[in-house]
């Protein structure tokens, strides 16, 4: 708006408004193991999990899976949000006991 629309630009707060609404955090999904993926049930289980937004898988059934060494080797991405931040913190530790479940 800044470019397209001055009046648009000028009409947004200078501070954010406060208190926030939600608590939010980008997962980037890890794997500790390596070998043939030949099921993906944490993926539908993420997308259940009280704070889910949206999930970008990076892996599928039928391929090789690489230990997570870097962010070309996550297997996704996941947005969650949720207006409690203990159910946020609640769903990301839910997510970190998969990884560690395999």
């Amino acid at each position: 708006d800044a470019f397209l629309d001055g009046e648009a630009f000028d009409r947004l707060p200078d501070v954010s408004p406060s208190p926030f609404k939600a608590a939010g955090t980008v997962v980037m999904l890890i794997s500790y193991y390596d070998g043939l993926i030949e099921a993906m049930p944490g993926f539908d289980m993420v997308r259940e999990l009280k704070s889910f937004v949206s999930l970008e898988e990076n892996v599928h059934v039928g391929e090789e899976l690489e230990k997570t060494i870097d962010i070309f080797t996550l297997t996704g991405m996941c947005v969650l949000v949720h207006p409690d931040p203990e159910v946020l913190a609640a769903d990301v530790a839910a997510i970190r006991q998969m990884e560690l479940d395999g």
